[in-house]
């Protein structure tokens, strides 16, 4: 049996499901297989917010053009195939880049993603950006144009595990931007190339998805046919949001020497509308639409099970797609139509007489149907008309226990099975299972409808008198667990755990309660809930099964004779929840109410006016894109007229660079100088003194940002004066009479960098003081002069 080719279809994803570069390594995990297939095409605008250096944060849009597979079977590799993806750079980014003197970007693009029903789930690429031309050119504002980066990369692979929607999601991306000067030099320093990114807030992450059916048998050779099975499936055409729809699938046997119904088999019900899975079990499917007004369309997928051969007695079974329904959702107290009777079943083709074949099993439940309350366990058999290797217990569609002929096969299995109180519809279903199953199909009993009485506390007998304790009592009681809780979640909601414990062992009877409970999740091993209730927990991601146990740690004390020497460890089953996508909700819109016209209030005949020219007033020019960067501040002082210097900082200066011309503004934040002098040249003085700064900092980068100056005006305090240890001045308000003028640069050799700082240095002259009291012509006479000098070391924070 050929594989069956795959439609082509183009899909498009809409504007916000990913992120810069993310497709560069997971939309191409989509494309491919293990054998040629026909593909789709995938074409995808992916925005996602990051942050350049001199930039900030800034939004960018990729197009990534990319084929997936239009449908693919379990054991299928998939991988990439003929994927390009394009970043347009906005012209901030151009700005900033030119600002630094790049004529070329390069670097990388890291993405990751999860595809379920896929191993491995967790994906993730590294797609290049090769050296890639940045734009020299301005317009009349100063600004450069936007340009476009493209990256690729090798895919990795991962192979399909089971049949559903593989389903694509993005996780993380963060890139590596490397822009080099004409001289091939980096002008970014090494941290500063790593480029943090984020997806877009309120984004839909789900990129695509695969429909994956079961694996195929292999072409039959000579008796090696599996038969054939057609599925029916009857649903609603119509339910009130809110209301439960119940979908129905039934499989029959079309060919083979079988006839008639297929039980036990499992069903994939499917929502065509949403490309979610409802449901997989081998019962109905019973599921709550939300919205109104939207009709889903669902059909059943019921995997093939093929085994070996006709002769064997159970080659197996190829199962195809069934019938689609399509199901309205009516808004509540809407009259619904009569449902139309569903169809019969196909009338089966004439089967050729068989070989001789074992008659299919039946399995027969027995065991007690009510009981007053909870106590020890109940006592279920089931039986087999022919051997079977293992029988799974169910209540409802949840597994109890199962059970395996300890001898490979058998006819009879009988299990212990703790109930709690309430009512309870038990299972019992045969597996094929290394051959041993020789009745062929699964094959599911009848159904036992089990009521238990509400909880009776047992009370605690006596405690003994104390006596020596004996060697040979020292046996803790057993405990036996039970584990409820629902098969499917809907993201986000509430799902509710319950375990009850009982005794197995001992004199004490019935339920262990009181007892605290480990709830614990084996798919991630984090502790859900540690209570002796119930336990309630939210699953926030959608296509992850959480698989749940119950633990009951022991409390072994002493001996039975001790009156209660405890239990030991017990495990309960576990339950294994599928959690759900939630609904769409569609917004509606309340009309805006049309305003009311005012009635007209007649108005004066105005008087004629001259006629003034019409002067148009320009539109004002968009303010300019601003990235603040912090420097720390050292360096030293000198003052020649007093033959002194002083050490500088640690301070800060705040800038502001408008990346359009290079031009910043800024602040500074200097703490008291002290200046270690000598007066008249023999004379030792010490002199603090203050630096305010006045208005604000102006500067300007070079071209590649390699060299910068800088202008700021600033008050120089005396606040002491100490002259041979002796403080002749103390003023808070002695400085100079007027702001002194401080122009500062670099070395003009290419030696600074607004991302790791670099030295600037001034020469500048000090004017009169005043407000000095009786010293004000004594440091008149000694302080003035054009000669002083400042050195400042800057160091850009974060570097």
């Amino acid at each position: 049996m050929g594989r069956p080719r795959l439609r082509l279809r183009t899909r498009r994803s809409v504007a916000g499901l990913a992120v810069v570069g993310l497709a560069a390594g997971v939309t191409a995990i989509l494309a491919g297989g293990t054998s040629p297939a026909a593909a789709a095409a995938i074409d995808a605008t992916v925005p996602t917010t990051c942050t350049i250096p001199v930039a900030g944060a800034e939004s960018y849009d990729a197009r990534i053009s990319a084929t997936i597979p239009d449908g693919a079977v379990v054991g299928d590799t998939v991988s990439l195939q003929n994927f390009k993806i394009s970043i347009v750079l906005n012209v901030a980014t151009t700005d900033a880049l030119q600002i630094l003197g790049a004529t070329t970007l390069e670097g990388s693009i890291t993405a990751g993603a999860t595809l379920t029903n896929a191993s491995p789930s967790n994906l993730s690429i590294v797609a290049t950006v090769p050296v890639t031309p940045v734009p020299q050119t301005q317009d009349a504002n100063g600004d450069g144009p936007e340009f476009t980066i493209t990256a690729s990369g090798p895919s990795p692979t991962a192979t399909l595990t089971s049949a559903g929607t593989a389903v694509l999601t993005a996780t993380t991306v963060n890139a590596v931007f490397n822009p080099k000067n004409a001289a091939g030099a980096s002008v970014l320093p090494a941290a500063k190339q790593i480029i943090p990114c984020k997806f877009n807030a309120g984004d839909n992450l789900v990129l695509a998805s695969i429909p994956v059916s079961g694996p195929l048998p292999p072409t039959p050779v000579g008796d090696l046919a599996p038969y054939s099975v057609s599925v029916q499936l009857t649903g609603p055409s119509a339910v009130e949001a809110g209301s439960p729809a119940t979908y129905v699938a039934t499989s029959r046997y079309t060919s083979g020497p079988y006839s008639g119904q297929l039980f036990g088999a499992s069903a994939t019900f499917v929502d065509d509308t949403t490309g979610t899975t409802l449901c997989y079990t081998s019962g109905p499917c019973v599921v709550t639409f939300p919205t109104a007004g939207i009709t889903h369309h669902v059909h059943a997928d019921v995997a093939s099970h093929f085994i070996c051969c006709v002769s064997s007695g159970d080659p197996g079974y190829v199962a195809g797609p069934s019938n689609i329904v399509d199901t309205e959702v009516v808004p509540v107290g809407t009259v619904l139509p009569t449902p139309t009777p569903a169809p019969g079943p196909p009338t089966p083709s004439p089967a050729p007489t068989p070989t001789p074949l074992p008659v299919r099993q039946h399995v027969t439940l027995t065991g007690p149907t009510s009981a007053p309350a909870e106590a020890t366990p109940f006592t279920y058999t089931a039986t087999t008309q022919l051997p079977v290797g293992r029988i799974s217990f169910y209540d409802g569609t949840t597994l109890l226990v199962t059970s395996t002929a300890a001898s490979g096969t058998a006819t009879s299995f009988t299990e212990r099975l703790y109930l709690s109180s309430g009512t309870h519809n038990l299972i019992a279903t045969t597996e094929s299972w290394n051959g041993l199953d020789y009745g062929g199909r699964d094959n599911v009993s009848n159904t036992l409808t089990v009521v238990i009485a509400p909880v009776l506390p047992t009370p605690l007998p006596p405690l003994p008198s104390p006596s020596p304790t004996p060697v040979t009592d020292l046996a803790p009681w057993g405990v036996a667990m039970q584990l409820q809780g629902p098969s499917t979640v809907t993201v986000g909601t509430k799902a509710t755990y319950a375990a009850s414990a009982y005794y197995t062992t001992g004199p004490l009877s019935g339920q262990a309660v009181g007892q605290s409970l480990q709830y614990i999740d084996e798919a991630t091993g984090a502790t859900l809930c540690d209570t002796s209730g119930p336990c309630d927990v939210t699953f926030p991601t959608a296509f992850v099964t959480h698989h749940v146990h119950a633990f009951l740690r022991n409390t072994f004390t002493c001996c039975v004779s001790s009156g209660n020497p405890g239990h030991t460890d017990a495990t309960s089953n576990t339950v294994d929840t599928v959690v759900v996508p939630g609904p769409v909700v569609t917004p509606i819109l309340s009309p805006t109410p049309a305003p009311t016209t005012p009635t007209p209030t007649p108005a004066p005949t105005p008087s004629p006016t001259p006629s003034i020219p019409f002067d148009p007033t320009p539109s004002p020019s968009p303010a300019p894109h601003l990235t603040h960067i912090d420097f720390t501040a050292t360096g030293t002082i000198g003052l020649p007229t007093v033959n002194g210097t002083g050490k500088v900082g640690p301070g800060t200066i705040s800038t502001d660079v408008n990346l359009k011309g290079g031009s910043f503004t800024g602040t500074s934040s200097i703490p008291d100088i002290t200046v270690n002098a000598s007066l008249f040249g023999f004379i030792p003085t010490t002199i603090v003194s203050s630096f305010t700064q006045v208005g604000l900092l102006t500067g300007q980068l070079a071209p590649g940002a390699t060299d910068v100056t800088a202008d700021l005006k600033a008050n120089l305090g005396v606040k002491s004066v100490k002259a041979l240890g002796v403080l002749p001045l103390t003023s808070g308000n002695c400085s100079t009479a007027s702001p002194v003028s401080i122009h500062l640069a670099s070395n003009g050799k290419g030696q600074f960098s607004p991302f790791t700082g670099g030295t600037l240095s001034s020469t500048f002259a000090i004017g009169k003081l005043a407000n000095c009291g009786l010293l004000t012509d004594l440091l008149n006479a000694i302080f003035p002069g054009n000669a002083n000098t400042l050195t400042l070391k800057l160091a850009a924070k974060g570097s």
